[in-house]
């Protein structure tokens, strides 16, 4: 429902509603989250975490709770880039527990499930990559809104990812995760990113067979490190 919604791009989802440095809020965010909180309410009692309305219910911390980034590579979206998704995921003690991501513009859908260490993609199982030299291995990141862009930081971001066979960084954090999971790249790694943007990924990611690392560095503005390998 939320996919179709965003592949019709009506002028009115397409509406700037906030443009500051280097976030774009669109109405289509707000739009497709409220959507996906009705309908995730007919059917659930878990609080909610999203990225345009925050938190509905209290103690995230100690619960199960639904994550949602109803638009993941916003301004892919406004510049009419396919790489942007819907990503709902469910946490359970601030570990991934269930994931999907789900690319409107190419039909595709990931999804995973931690329970039963089981991913699939357009209903076929997920594994990761097997590569393991680092050499070989396609490294893939962002720059998100938080991450500290001074010289030393850019030095130390270069000097990681030099030894890298190629780096990509394609404007959604969702969709990096769900190509690890799938093996089109061999690892993710991001500093300062918000939970609702790798939520679902990264337990997809650990449902393909994948490892990875998340460390909260900000739990009031649910900020996060994360890496996720093959």
């Amino acid at each position: 429902m939320a996919g179709d919604l965003l592949k019709k791009r009506y002028a009115t989802l397409l509406l700037v509603d906030s443009n500051e440095k280097h976030d774009l809020k669109l109405r289509v965010d707000s739009t497709v989250e409220k959507l996906i909180r009705n309908e995730l309410a007919k059917n659930s009692s878990l609080p909610v975490l999203g990225e345009e309305f925050g938190t509905e219910g209290t103690d995230l911390l100690a619960k199960s709770f639904w994550v949602i980034d109803p638009l993941d590579g916003t301004v892919n979206y406004f510049k009419g880039n396919p790489s942007c998704c819907v990503s709902i995921g469910i946490w359970n003690e601030m570990n991934p527990l269930i994931g999907v991501v789900f690319n409107f513009h190419t039909n595709e859908m990931f999804s995973g499930d931690t329970r039963s260490m089981y991913a699939s993609f357009d209903g076929k199982q997920l594994k990761t990559s097997p590569i393991i030299d680092t050499d070989q291995a396609v490294y893939s990141t962002g720059f998100p809104l938080a991450m500290d862009l001074d010289s030393k930081a850019k030095d130390r971001f270069f000097e990681k990812v030099k030894k890298y066979k190629k780096v990509r960084m394609i404007g959604s954090a969702a969709l990096s995760l769900a190509y690890v999971a799938s093996g089109k790249f061999d690892i993710y790694e991001e500093e300062s990113i918000r939970l609702w943007d790798v939520a679902a990924g990264l337990a997809i990611v650990r449902a393909a067979g994948g490892s990875i690392e998340h460390k909260f560095t900000d739990f009031e503005n649910f900020v996060l490190n994360v890496k996720a390998t093959a």
